[in-house]
């Protein structure tokens, strides 16, 4: 659906609908609608090329005309909405005697005969009215107004893959909005006057261009570079990103150095090292300028900064970045300046009409929140698909759809990406205010009602809020045959079993019994308990084919009975990405699970199970089962150094929070393997933890994970005296550490064990977070340990934050 389509995308596959249901539709009845329906084919791509022009520049008649196709449009769609709930609907009634349903269907057979005669009078207007339409397309000629070339416009795939920063990149300078003020300040501190001939003297200049997302860096850094390197030997413009892989990167600097010569570099196998040595060589006599795009670490920058050569020939390198550290850590900072309103109106209106139809429409939409909002992405995009702005194509779900959708808006900068600080994933978004206005507000208070909901039978999206206490939701709830989503706080009643299109259920209580009918469902979320019948609820799931995210509680556990059902509808549940099981531990035996054929979905990138207490590691959680996974919270009793290698292997694990009531090592870690928690960026653990190289002479390095019951693994070991930060292939990317603290199973050997904590192992650190247990150890004790782990703190290079709170076991 669009701004100047209206409802016509969705009216083809509800005449459709009418045509081969068995609704027993009229003979004449039934040839006004194949009609119909060969007039709006006929209409709809002629209103596609109207909605290609800008608005301002289409001819007035052919703007009446549209408007009259959109509000008919409406008017088409609720007559058929209303046609379909009538017929399929019925009332919900939970009265099982036989005298009463037997009255019920003779009322419905009486209801539904009326429907088919006012549908057959409502068809034969719509058709009357549409025939009008194109007598007045024909009637003032809009075919050939619309031909005439009012505006060059072009259609971009909404299924855009196609890194943003290529777009920026190859841009011409003469269509950069605001940009030439900025590229005459950026060749200034570059410092490349042309009245110095003698440039074999010079050092070289580095400059770094930094600014938040979507402010232009790239295109800034395109258009200084393609106005500067004829002056050069040789150049390169490199894009690396946050996940890059840095042999890439640097065969692609060979290539765009000397693509005659490093033509095939991209086929070697070489590493990092022998790179570095060729790009030097390389190098090394020449006066080159390259651009590295969008570095987002410092160590990522530290590494490419290794292969380029100072030679004394005037050399020039820019970097763009987000990061300040980057930029500071690059040479010069040069600080990307906000566009001024006019320019930033003029890029805006042409971002706008670069845009297809259906994502202006998305993008419009977002005017209903006020600016600086974080608007959450599932929830926008679900209320995208209840207002039938998604047209879902064979094979592309709806949902999926719709992330494209988003994805194409932050790939045009028109949305602000905000990630989730726990995996690195965009879950929400902002908008600029030149977009956004005002928010509309869905909240109740107590005491209202409520039954009138179910009058409205048009509605898609129903989100429900109340001011304090949460009542039970009206029976009515049954009646909206044609809602998407519903996402309410307070009870269930039993008919919202009945609403066969719902594709998302979010609810802060039990699920009424017969949720498996739902077979739509892809998305179900129980906050506060799944059902007052967990055993029927855990066997339901099994019906559920299509969910994508499934998250619930269960207060009371789960026996083995229940699991087995459970491990069945997983088994079934092949299309999971997020898995979130919560509140009463579950005693998981394994061995029975694994009989009962436990598998997990290949496309899971989400598994929060703290609540299922697994005997030992499951066999299909592995690399090579979850390619994907990246955020994980695991309870397993009894781990050996094989299940922890094996979790290190997982290769897009980002996030960890593992408890475990074993001790463990992970011992002989290389740096050049790459093999343990390469992405990892959080570690939770319960565990105290140390990383400890054995000796000087050997390289490796251990992990332990020390429960502080067993004989304790680090005691009487010594680590690197110097504590700075040394290569390791333990965990180079984390971020974030917390482990708790016995400090009775210390027996008062703390400086043994917090002199050799193992931080300068961690190159990437930034906070260091835990529990003391304190239990029977005066608090000068505590002191002491905190005072020691803040020293360990200070020396690391990153000065990592320190946040331990003291706990008291019970």
């Amino acid at each position: 659906m669009s701004v100047v389509t209206g409802a016509l995308g969705s009216l083809g596959p509800k005449l459709l609908q009418l045509l081969h249901g068995e609704y027993k539709l009229q003979k004449g009845v039934r040839k006004q609608v194949e009609s119909l329906s060969r007039e709006l084919d006929s209409i709809y791509p002629f209103l596609h090329k109207v909605s290609d022009v800008p608005w301002d520049q289409l001819d007035e008649q052919v703007k009446l005309w549209a408007h009259e196709v959109r509000e008919a449009s409406y008017d088409m769609e609720d007559v058929l909405d209303t046609f379909l709930v009538r017929v399929d609907g019925g009332k919900n009634n939970s009265d099982s005697s036989s005298l009463k349903l037997a009255m019920t269907k003779l009322g419905e057979l009486f209801s539904k005969a009326k429907a088919r005669r006012d549908i057959a009078a409502k068809i034969m207007d719509i058709t009357k009215r549409l025939e009008e339409v194109a007598n007045n397309r024909q009637k003032y000629k809009l075919d050939e107004i619309m031909c005439k070339p009012l505006a060059a416009t072009s259609t971009i795939a909404a299924t855009s893959t196609i890194d943003p920063r290529l777009k920026a990149m190859y841009k011409e300078v003469t269509q950069l909005i605001g940009v030439d003020k900025s590229s005459d300040e950026l060749m200034s501190m570059l410092n490349t006057s042309q009245q110095d001939h003698d440039a074999s003297d010079k050092k070289m200049k580095m400059v770094s261009v930094v600014g938040v997302g979507g402010l232009g860096k790239t295109t800034l850094a395109r258009a200084v570079y393609d106005k500067l390197k004829s002056q050069y030997d040789c150049g390169a413009f490199v894009s690396i990103g946050r996940d890059h892989d840095l042999v890439k990167v640097f065969k692609d600097i060979l290539f765009h150095l000397d693509s005659e010569n490093h033509k095939d570099i991209h086929n070697t196998e070489r590493g990092v090292e022998l790179l570095i040595h060729q790009l030097r060589e390389f190098l090394n006599k020449k006066r080159y300028f390259i651009v590295i795009d969008d570095v987002w670490e410092v160590r990522t920058w530290e590494a490419i900064k290794l292969a380029l050569v100072e030679n004394n020939h005037g050399s020039k390198v820019i970097t763009t970045t987000r990061n300040v550290d980057v930029a500071k850590a690059s040479g010069e900072v040069y600080k990307q300046k906000q566009l001024s309103y006019d320019d930033s109106m003029k890029l805006f209106y042409t971002s706008y009409y670069d845009l297809p139809p259906h994502l202006r429409t998305c993008l419009l939409y977002l005017s209903t929140y006020p600016e600086d909002y974080r608007i959450q992405k599932d929830s926008l995009i679900w209320k995208w698909i209840a207002e039938g702005f998604i047209d879902g194509k064979q094979g592309t779900r709806l949902f999926e759809l719709g992330e494209r959708y988003f994805n194409g808006l932050i790939n045009r900068s028109l949305i602000q990406p905000v990630e989730n600080g726990w995996n690195g994933r965009v879950e929400s978004c902002r908008v600029h205010d030149m977009v956004l206005d005002l928010m509309l507000h869905c909240s109740f208070e107590k005491g209202c009602h409520l039954e009138h909901l179910g009058d409205l039978l048009h509605l898609r999206y129903l989100r429900i809020r109340f001011n304090g206490s949460s009542p039970e939701l009206p029976i009515q709830l049954g009646n909206l045959k044609l809602l998407q989503t519903l996402d309410v706080e307070g009870t269930l009643p039993a008919s919202i079993v009945h609403l066969t299109e719902l594709v998302r259920l979010c609810a802060d209580k039990k699920v009424p019994d017969g949720i498996g009918k739902l077979v739509s469902l892809e998305e179900l979320r129980i906050i506060k308990g799944c059902s007052d019948k967990a055993l029927k609820f855990l066997k339901e799931l099994d019906s559920l084919r299509e969910l994508r995210v499934l998250e619930f509680a269960t207060y009371d556990g789960a026996d083995q009975s229940m699991q087995r059902d459970f491990v069945k509808s997983l088994s079934n549940m092949q299309k999971l990405q997020h898995i979130d099981v919560y509140d009463s531990p579950w005693l998981a035996d394994t061995a029975m699970w694994e009989a009962a054929g436990f598998v997990l979905p290949r496309p899971l990138h989400y598994l929060g199970w703290h609540a299922i207490r697994f005997s030992k590691l499951p066999s299909c959680i592995n690399p090579s089962a979850l390619p994907i996974l990246a955020h994980l919270q695991l309870f397993v009793i009894t781990m050996d150094e094989q299940d922890l290698k094996l979790l290190a292997r997982l290769p897009a694990l980002y996030y960890l929070d593992l408890t475990t009531e074993s001790t463990v090592t992970a011992s002989n870690i290389n740096a050049g393997d790459r093999s343990f928690f390469q992405k990892l960026a959080h570690f939770v653990t319960n565990a105290m933890v140390q990383f400890e190289q054995a000796n000087e002479g050997d390289t490796s390095i251990s992990l332990h994970m020390w429960n502080g019951e067993d004989a304790m693994p680090f005691a009487s070991r010594k680590g690197n005296k110097s504590r700075k930060v040394v290569p390791s292939g333990v965990m180079p990317n984390l971020q974030v550490l917390y482990f708790n603290v016995h400090l009775r199973a210390l027996k008062y050997n703390y400086s043994d064990y917090y002199e050799n904590i193992g931080l300068e192992y961690l190159p990437s650190l930034r906070e260091l977070k835990g529990r003391i247990a304190h239990e029977d150890v005066p608090v000068a004790e505590s002191d002491a340990v905190l005072a020691a782990l803040r020293d360990a703190c200070n020396v690391h290079p990153n000065h990592p934050t320190l946040q331990f709170c003291l706990h008291l076991l019970r």
